[in-house]
């Protein structure tokens, strides 16, 4: 039996289709999906950020801003 959940890649493309659309909240979600399936992908994190930067939720953005940075820091670490 096929595993019907989308994967974290498929959620960031998604996402990222919404982006270019200028739809942040729709992308936010997308973001936020993939995270649940893949919290150690730093690019889902900055594409988060940048979606909280479109909506001015400047406080929201730092803080996944910060996990891109922790998470970067842990892989060269």
């Amino acid at each position: 039996m096929a595993n019907s959940e989308p994967t974290a890649t498929q959620l960031k493309n998604e996402g990222n289709a919404l982006y270019t659309r200028h739809d942040y909240v729709g992308a936010f979600a997308k973001y936020t999906k993939a995270i649940a399936v893949d919290g150690e992908n730093a690019v889902l994190y900055a594409n988060r950020s940048a979606c909280n930067l479109e909506m001015k939720k400047y406080l929201d953005a730092a803080g996944d801003a910060h996990k891109v940075g922790n998470r970067l820091a842990y892989e060269e670490g």
